[in-house]
């Protein structure tokens, strides 16, 4: 079987059920048009699916199965939004809003110093209530 790599999540994309959602009605739009490109709506779709949109994810799967906007650049994206349960996808959303909250601005990666402060926040905040 071929190996699956997902693209990495820009820091910027935090998980969100409204974007989510505006992705999805954007998506239909495009769908329903009959000059649009429909890859672009299977790109709209596969990022609403990883937020953890079940009605996007259940759309994605029928343009695979008719072959809608499915093309070589897009494929492997699809192929992995669809295997990915909504759980996964909702559980990869709580980490990316974890660490985005983690992550100081400008910076790829958290340091372990990152997360003492966090934490120790977390503690004050606890104290004060």
């Amino acid at each position: 079987m071929e190996e699956l790599e997902r693209k990495p999540t820009p820091a910027s994309a935090v998980c969100d059920e409204d974007r989510a959602m505006s992705l999805l009605v954007h998506a239909q739009t495009i769908l329903d048009d009959e000059i649009s490109d429909k890859t672009i709506a299977v790109d709209c779709l596969v990022k609403a699916s990883q937020f953890g949109n079940e009605e996007a994810a259940n759309l994605l799967a029928k343009c695979w199965d008719k072959n809608i906007g499915i093309n070589e650049g897009n494929r492997q994206e699809v192929m992995i939004s669809l295997k990915e349960s909504k759980e996964q996808s909702r559980l990869k959303c709580a980490v990316e809003k974890l660490f985005g909250t983690l992550k100081k601005e400008g910076q790829e990666k958290i340091r372990s110093e990152d997360i003492k402060e966090a934490l120790e926040r977390a503690k004050e905040e606890i104290q004060v209530r």
